[in-house]
């Protein structure tokens, strides 16, 4: 076991940490040399178990880890691109949206191009606890982690990401029997794909739709069946005043929110990125606006 002190420490290499990351390299030079980015992963791999062929990112390449806030950044997606000579391939897709896949490849190339921050992967957090000062104050942090080192910080930063739901009513069925969409890539491949199976897809949002697309490719012999709450399937609320919610703008006006309008805010942002499907990508077309996907892709969109 081992011990070792940082000023600012990020659990959870997803993008919103990274996004940090790149602020505090960029910002903050001084602070990024003794800031730790850990990763329970051997590696970043966005949407691990939901990285179907055909998945499409919801939002514009724009909104990567750092063009809103630093449009000339080495950080961008299209530096990205660039650096790996895809530019040109993107920019002739004609779209606003990369593939899910190429979002995970970014978000790993962000965190090798670091330059200040340390990045460590394999490091699982399993504990953490308030350090208190002679006041009685919180002056810090003490992270355990599970081969038992331990990590202090002053500034400690959880991005872990959402853990896996699974209602209780399917507590009782063997575990092979159900596979939820974290694990779909994982484990699809030991289901055997020539045996008429009877597929029950819970849920009526994004993710059910990619699910319900995936088990007729993966499982061609299936009879899937979507099930869920609604009357039918929902679009996401894509309006222009409801993006104006996500604009940079906007957080200092949540900051200066009281916590009533904030829980409003959030309930009304949640139509937005959740419970709803998101519409095909717009394209423009001898001047007019056209819906269309990549040749063989689908047409529904991942809501990440």
């Amino acid at each position: 076991m081992a011990h070792r002190n940082v000023e600012l420490l990020a659990v959870g290499a997803g993008p919103a940490n990274l996004a940090l990351a790149v602020a505090v390299e960029e910002l903050a030079p001084e602070l990024a040399g003794d800031t730790l980015l850990i990763e329970r992963e051997q590696d970043i791999v966005w949407q691990r178990g939901m990285l179907l062929p055909d998945a499409l990112s919801q939002v514009s390449f724009l909104k990567d880890l750092v063009t809103m806030r630093n449009p000339c950044s080495r950080f961008s997606f299209v530096n990205f691109l660039h650096s790996q000579e895809r530019l040109d391939a993107f920019v002739n897709l004609a779209s606003f949206v990369p593939y899910r896949s190429e979002i995970s490849e970014y978000l790993q190339w962000v965190a090798d191009e670091l330059a200040a921050v340390q990045v460590e992967y394999g490091r699982e957090c399993t504990a953490v606890e308030a350090q208190t000062g002679d006041d009685g104050e919180i002056a810090g942090w003490l992270v355990t982690l599970a081969d038992g080192d331990t990590i202090g910080c002053r500034y400690l930063v959880i991005g872990a990401g959402r853990d896996a739901h699974v209602p209780a009513v399917f507590d009782g069925l063997p575990a092979e029997r159900v596979i939820h969409s974290t694990q779909y890539t994982q484990r699809i491949a030991d289901v055997r794909a020539d045996l008429p199976h009877r597929v029950a897809v819970i849920g009526g949002a994004q993710s059910a739709a990619e699910l319900f697309g995936a088990a007729l490719r993966d499982l061609p012999e299936c009879k899937p069946t979507m099930i869920m709450r609604s009357i039918g399937l929902n679009g996401y609320e894509s309006s222009k005043f409801t993006n104006e919610l996500y604009y940079t703008s906007f957080i200092d006006e949540f900051y200066d929110a009281s916590p009533e309008a904030r829980r409003q805010l959030l309930g009304e942002m949640y139509r937005s990125n959740y419970g709803g499907l998101s519409p095909p990508p717009w394209t423009a077309s001898t001047g007019s606006s056209t819906r269309t996907a990549a040749p063989g892709r689908s047409a529904w969109r991942s809501t990440r």
